[in-house]
């Protein structure tokens, strides 16, 4: 296999990967509408139950009417979670830079000139992709970490201590 093919390959599969995670971006966006609309139908049939806002307001005030009216969809906010998803983003991209690294320090002499080109040239894309790839991972773990420190300092998660 030569080396088009391979690049070939490598930019097909690096395409089907990010065209799946879009995929299960959309989706994941298209269930969530999906569960707002029948959420808001449930709501629009409920109040058209009651002949009055008066009665409608007692419903509300009552035990059942608060269980009813309360969000089971939709989790309490905790903003540790977008904390947890930029820390293991970094923590990915980290490991992956090093990969690139060892990678580019992986490779084999042979006595053709071309092939020593070829390596040089490889080695030095990979040594890019690296040094990319572990300063946006340092990058996502300093903005776990600034990010972390003002949810606590402002009280803004569940539990804070706020110290």
């Amino acid at each position: 296999m030569d080396h088009l093919q391979e690049e070939t390959y490598l930019f097909l599969a690096l395409l089907a990967l990010i065209g799946w995670v879009f995929w299960l971006i959309f989706r994941r966006y298209q269930t969530g509408a999906e569960v707002r609309i029948q959420r808001i139908a449930s709501f629009n049939r409920l109040i058209e139950k009651f002949g009055t806002a008066k009665e409608f307001a007692d419903f509300a005030q009552s035990e059942e009417g608060k269980k009813i009216l309360a969000d089971p969809v939709a989790p309490p906010y905790n903003p540790l979670t977008k904390v947890l998803r930029f820390l293991q983003a970094g923590v990915l991209l980290v490991i992956i830079g090093i990969a690139f690294f060892v990678n580019a320090s992986n490779g084999y002499l042979s006595d053709d000139p071309v092939s020593h080109e070829l390596y040089y040239r490889r080695m030095n894309e990979f040594n890019s992709y690296g040094t990319l790839s572990l300063l946006l991972g340092i990058g996502s773990i300093v903005l776990a970490g600034v990010t972390w420190v003002f949810v606590r300092r402002w009280r803004l998660a569940n539990g804070s201590s706020g110290k």
